[in-house]
C-alpha cells in the first residue's frame, strides 16, 4: 500500500504538482493539465496495486504528454493542408501571452541533455536523487552526476540569458 490514505486525498495532494512537473519538463499548461488528468484516471483505475503513485504518474503523465501532442500536431497538419484555420479567441491569446513570457524558464530546461532534463525536473518536483534513481532505473551515482551537471549548465545558461532580459526589462544586471 502507499503513503496514501485514499486516491482522492492523493488527487487533492498531488495534482496541481503534477501539472507543474510537466511544464518544468517543457511541456505547455493545457498539455500538461490533460496529461496529469489521464495520468490520474489511469492511477485510479491501478489503486489497489500502486506502491509509489506520486512516482508512477510522474512516469506515465509524459508518455501521455508526448502522445497528445503527437496527435495535436497530426490534427494541425491536417487543418492547415484543409484550410480548416480559425482566428484564435481571447483565452488562446492570453494562454499564448503567459506561455510567451515564461517561455525562457522552459527553454533553459529544454537546451539540458535529455537524461539531465529528466532528473532535474524530477529533482525539482521533490524526490531525492535515491528516489530518483529507483524510478528511473538508474544508480544513485549517475542521478547525482546528471544533477550536479544539470545545475552547472542551468547556472551558466541562465548567465548567459538573463542580463538580456534584465536591460530589456529596464533593469540591471548588478
Amino acid at each position: 500500500m502507499n503513503e496514501y490514505s485514499d486516491f482522492d486525498e492523493f488527487f487533492k495532494h498531488d495534482f496541481a504538482q503534477l501539472v507543474g512537473f510537466l511544464c518544468k519538463a517543457g511541456f505547455d499548461l493545457e498539455t500538461a493539465k490533460d496529461a496529469a488528468a489521464d495520468a490520474m484516471v489511469q492511477a485510479l483505475e491501478r489503486w489497489s496495486s500502486l506502491d509509489h503513485p506520486r512516482a508512477w504518474v510522474r512516469k506515465a503523465a509524459p508518455r501521455i504528454a508526448r502522445a497528445q501532442l503527437q496527435r495535436t500536431e497530426e490534427g494541425v497538419r491536417r487543418a492547415v493542408k484543409g484550410d480548416w484555420s480559425q482566428p484564435l479567441d481571447r483565452e488562446t491569446e492570453r494562454l499564448i501571452s503567459f506561455l510567451e513570457e515564461t517561455a525562457w524558464v522552459a527553454s533553459l530546461v529544454n537546451q539540458l541533455p535529455t537524461r539531465q532534463r529528466d532528473v532535474i525536473v524530477w529533482a525539482l518536483d521533490g524526490f531525492s536523487p535515491t528516489q530518483i534513481a529507483d524510478h528511473l532505473g538508474l544508480s544513485t551515482v549517475t542521478v547525482r552526476s546528471n544533477l550536479r551537471h544539470a545545475r552547472k549548465r542551468l547556472e551558466r545558461l541562465y548567465g548567459q540569458q538573463r542580463p538580456a532580459q534584465d536591460l530589456t526589462e529596464g533593469g540591471n544586471s548588478d
